[in-house]
């Protein structure tokens, strides 16, 4: 097998590792939001009050955000790096 042979079949195994990590990224930061909204209910539901509900669910998300910044930063600038410029 040559040489591009095998440079293209890693791109693609690349590729795909890269997609399906995002698609994982992006299920758990849903995920994780729907559980921190169902604990946010439950607590309200268990007599907690609104804004202490708030506040969790408000800390939450706040900790989603930054997780979901720290995993985008490398691959965006990865996307970046490797994107040729406009002819």
């Amino acid at each position: 097998m040559g040489t591009e042979m095998q440079d293209l079949i890693d791109a693609v195994t690349a590729a795909t590792t890269v997609e399906a990590s995002a698609t994982v990224l992006i299920n758990g930061v849903a995920a994780q939001l729907t559980a921190a909204n169902a604990t946010a209910t439950a607590a309200t539901a268990a007599g907690a009050t609104a804004q202490t509900a708030l506040d969790a669910l408000k800390a939450s998300v706040a900790a989603q955000a930054a997780a979901l910044t720290a995993a985008t930063t490398p691959l965006a600038a990865a996307v970046t790096a490797n994107t040729p410029a406009a002819p």
